[in-house]
């Protein structure tokens, strides 16, 4: 399971050497079959003439397990005082945008694909049962508004690490989602970018 000792450079602690080290960070990294490695490892003298600390898979995971923490985690909550004094203004800006006038849904809709009205569609938010029980809760005159928020990881650089961002973006279910997915008709807004920077030594 495991290889000789040798003579051991802490740095690289717990394993032997910069060699060993970088085959491990290879076999990591390239996302090396269990059976691909275990093959590559049982050839005749590479463990001993590498220097490696371990001979199959299972002793790479357990050096893989003792590396010691670099720094322990902590959560900490943040508020913001300077909050936006409209905090609605992105929502009122889609619903007030003349484009998407004619396409805003502002109350339920029931579909049935027979006559018989036993097979009811659901495949947009106002046509769900929950759409109907809020709105007839809501005073005359008012409409269900549902808030959409979502975010997805955009690569924005690749010089001095690996510079990361998610922007986070509001749309509306009243808007149907075939036209919330066209960047050409701008149902989508960005309210916010949370930014996630990689160091690289």
């Amino acid at each position: 399971m495991f290889g000789g000792e040798g003579a051991r450079d802490e740095r690289f602690a717990p394993f032997n050497s910069e060699t060993d080290w970088h085959v491990a960070e290879w076999a990591v990294k390239s996302k090396v079959g269990h059976k691909q490695l275990d093959r590559l490892l049982a050839v005749p003298g590479l463990v001993d003439k590498a220097g490696l600390s371990y001979i199959n898979t299972w002793g790479l995971l357990r050096f893989i397990e003792d590396i010691p923490a670099q720094a322990e985690w902590e959560s900490v909550a943040l508020s913001f005082k300077d909050a936006p004094e409209d905090k609605y203004v992105a929502i009122k800006t889609l619903l007030g945008d003349p484009s998407l006038a004619k396409d805003i849904v502002y109350k339920p809709k029931c579909i049935f694909t027979n006559a018989n009205k036993d097979k009811r569609v659901y495949n947009e938010m106002w046509m769900g049962t929950w759409w109907e029980e809020t709105q007839a809760k809501l005073p005359e005159g008012s409409c269900a508004v549902a808030v959409i928020i979502a975010t997805d990881k955009t690569q924005l650089t690749q010089f001095s690490g690996g510079q990361q961002g998610y922007p986070v973006y509001l749309t509306l279910g009243n808007i149907p989602r075939a036209i919330r997915r066209k960047p050409s008709k701008k149902a989508c807004m960005l309210i916010a970018v949370m930014h996630q920077t990689c160091l690289v030594q």
